[in-house]
């Protein structure tokens, strides 16, 4: 499952499926690092969990990078080998990557990771200002998190009822001094790479992904943003929907 947009998946639920079925659980917590669910911690319902440290994440050193975090011995033993050109010390057991995090960029992390509560505190009251300020603005859907969850707020992200309006409202944004963007605007199964023709395939409709897709927007996040300019945005929004009434 992935955290999209720094919220936790049900990964209660989804442990439930897994061992229903003996599959494997792989969290991506690119987005969602310091979250958590209301009864579990990232990693407690899963085989392991991947995450990023690419710049734009919200614990991000300067350039690449990521980690693995898991409880079991056996994937603990195999990433460990496939960071490292498949080899433990001197000899080479197996196939393998240069996925080692170099010292520098591993400095940056452990100078920014003391922040990160303090860092996602402030994208939480952002979110929280968003929300209050956007209730009557009845064109978009807001964000919300599950009860007693931690969402991180990677991304605020709001949709438009219709993809027509969501290009008039980016537009609008834009024009009006708004850094407002589209994230993941072709849903994976249209993205001309998709595996077609090796056993991928459809089982049904996907329209709730592919109006996601078509109608998102993320509005400014960062925990440096000022209310100043949180209220600016809402105020922009607020004479959107005044302009289109």
């Amino acid at each position: 499952p992935v955290h999209l947009y720094g919220q936790c998946a049900p990964m209660d639920e989804i442990r439930k499926i897994a061992d229903e079925f003996n599959l494997l659980v792989i969290e991506d917590n690119a987005q969602a690092i310091d979250g958590h669910g209301a009864t579990f911690k990232q990693g407690e319902l899963s085989d392991a969990v991947c995450t990023s440290f690419i710049i734009q994440k919200n614990l991000g050193t300067f350039g690449d990078g990521g980690a693995i975090w898991t409880n079991r011995q056996d994937v603990n033993d195999t990433v460990r080998k496939l960071r490292n050109h498949g080899s433990t010390q001197r000899e080479h057991h197996s196939f393998g990557y240069n996925s080692r995090l170099d010292d520098l960029h591993a400095g940056v992390l452990s100078a920014k990771l003391k922040h990160i509560k303090e860092w996602t505190d402030r994208r939480i009251e952002i979110a929280d200002r968003y929300t209050e300020g956007l209730t009557t603005c009845n064109f978009i859907d807001l964000p919300h998190a599950r009860p007693g969850y931690r969402h991180v707020f990677h991304l605020y992200v709001v949709e438009t009822k219709t993809p027509e309006e969501r290009e008039k409202l980016l537009d609008y944004l834009v024009k009006n001094g708004v850094d407002a963007k589209t994230h993941y605007s072709i849903a994976i199964h249209q993205q001309e790479g998709y595996p077609w023709g090796k056993d991928a395939r459809i089982a049904g409709p996907l329209t709730n992904a592919e109006k996601n897709a078509a109608c998102c927007i993320s509005l400014p996040i960062f925990p440096e943003l000022t209310d100043e300019e949180v209220d600016y945005t809402i105020d922009v929004l607020r004479k959107y929907k005044a302009k289109a009434s």
